[in-house]
């Protein structure tokens, strides 16, 4: 059986069985569809002018419930555009947003999704963000909708240029990045707790000797509420912080 729900943009989402798929419209390469199938570990992107591109959980690993495939162990994980296998990437994902950067080759062009928010991530050609190499960004909606604003214009050393055009297999790698990683570097916290051996008892995360704590809007009612995660309580003090601008939300790390 088969749903199909309409969202306000006129997208839809398709219910079969286990998977869910998004259908959008992309202002370059059309009709684009993003289906995730956490349980069998698959995301597929299929469209009217993109390669099909398959990020495909290959192994029996521990599955980590803040990434939406499951895993992000590259060992575990294998890229297909068009058929052909490509090379894929992703870093761990802990607390800095670096650590959630997701690397791929195609062909012999690199690609990098690294976060620019806590919700969005940018699409770069080659292995590191210059300024004047960003494709688009990215943002994975709440429910696994994937919405993409590609480039128009790029800034490096003072000067603005048009942005380079994404090709059909570039555009579907960012499509299957964005709904197999997620967006962003909201997800930090729940690493913390499932990635680093941490134990949940009476409220305390306790990881590598470290407490962790949200000040600020992101802590109410003891709940971390601002990462877009359902966290264990969190203690409100600490004997020692130290501030982590680099971090998502304003984490604190306290020591």
């Amino acid at each position: 059986m088969r749903q199909i729900v309409t969202s306000p943009s006129g997208a839809g989402s398709v219910a079969i069985m286990g998977e869910v798929a998004h259908e959008s419209t992309d202002l370059l390469f059309g009709a684009v569809t993003v289906a995730v199938d956490v349980a069998a570990g698959l995301v597929s992107v299929q469209g009217e002018r993109i390669p099909t591109t398959i990020v495909e959980r290959t192994a029996e690993v521990p599955l980590q419930a803040y990434v939406p495939i499951g895993t992000r162990n590259p060992g575990a994980l294998r890229l297909p555009v068009g058929g052909a296998r490509e090379w894929l990437r992703p870093s761990r994902g802990r607390l800095s947003r670096r650590s959630y950067r997701v690397r791929a080759r195609l062909g012999s062009a690199d690609l990098l999704f690294t976060p620019r928010s806590p919700t969005e991530s940018r699409l770069v050609r080659g292995t590191s963000y210059r300024g004047d190499n960003e494709l688009g960004g990215f943002a994975r909606m709440t429910g696994g909708a994937v919405v993409v604003e590609w480039s128009r214009e790029v800034s490096a050393l003072g000067a603005t240029a048009a942005a380079a055009e994404p090709s059909s297999g570039e555009a579907a790698v960012g499509y299957a990045m964005a709904a197999a990683f997620g967006t962003g570097a909201r997800f930090s916290l729940a690493s913390l707790i499932e990635g680093q051996g941490t134990r949940r008892r009476h409220g305390d995360v306790r990881g590598s000797g470290h407490r962790v704590s949200v000040p600020g809007p992101c802590f109410r009612e003891g709940r971390c509420v601002g990462l877009g995660l359902d966290s264990p309580r969190l203690p409100r003090s600490a004997a020692r912080m130290i501030v982590a601008p680099d971090l998502p939300c304003g984490l604190i790390r306290t020591g």
